[in-house]
C-alpha cells in the first residue's frame, strides 16, 4: 500500500512531550500563591490588630497627661502637649517596634495614628514584598467619672 505524504501523518503518533510539565508547573505556580496570600494575609490582619490595639493604648497614655495647673484654677481640662506626645511615642516605640506616629491634641481630645511597614515573605516570592499598615486611635481626657457617657 502506497501512502500519501497526508496519510503518512496521520499515521504516525502524536509526540506531546513537556505538555504535563507545564501544566504542574502552572498548577503549581497557583497553589504558590495561593499559600502565600492565606499565609501572609493572615499575619497581615493579626498586624494591623496589633496597630489599632498599639494606636488605642498610645491615646490612653497621652490623654493622661492632663495640666494640674489649669484643672484647678479654672476647672478645665487641658493636656500638657510635649508630655501627651511623649507618653504616646514610649507607648508606640515599645509595642510597635519600627513603627512612627503622629500626635494631634485637641484641649481635652488625643488622636494618635501609627503606621508601620510589613514584610511578607511568602508573598515576596511573588514580587509583594512589603505592605504598610496603619491605625488611628482617639482618647477623651477626663478628671474623675461621675456617671457612664
Amino acid at each position: 500500500m502506497n501512502l500519501t505524504p497526508r496519510h503518512e501523518a496521520a499515521a504516525r503518533p502524536r509526540v506531546e512531550t513537556g505538555s504535563a510539565s507545564i501544566l504542574v508547573a502552572v498548577l503549581f505556580t497557583g497553589l504558590l500563591a495561593f499559600v502565600a496570600l492565606i499565609s501572609d494575609g493572615r499575619y497581615l490582619i493579626a498586624q494591623r490588630h496589633h496597630a489599632q490595639q498599639v494606636a488605642t493604648q498610645a491615646a490612653r497614655a497621652a490623654a493622661q497627661e492632663i495640666d494640674p495647673g489649669t484643672l484647678a484654677i479654672d476647672h478645665r481640662i487641658v493636656l500638657r502637649s510635649r508630655d501627651a506626645s511623649a507618653a504616646a511615642t514610649r507607648v508606640v516605640d515599645a509595642e510597635l517596634p519600627g513603627g512612627s506616629l503622629s500626635v494631634t491634641i485637641d484641649t481635652d481630645r488625643v488622636t494618635v495614628h501609627v503606621n508601620q511597614t510589613i514584610r511578607l515573605p511568602m508573598m515576596a516570592l511573588l514580587g509583594v514584598n512589603a505592605r504598610t499598615i496603619e491605625a488611628e486611635g482617639t482618647a477623651r481626657a477626663v478628671a474623675g467619672v461621675n456617671e457612664a457617657e
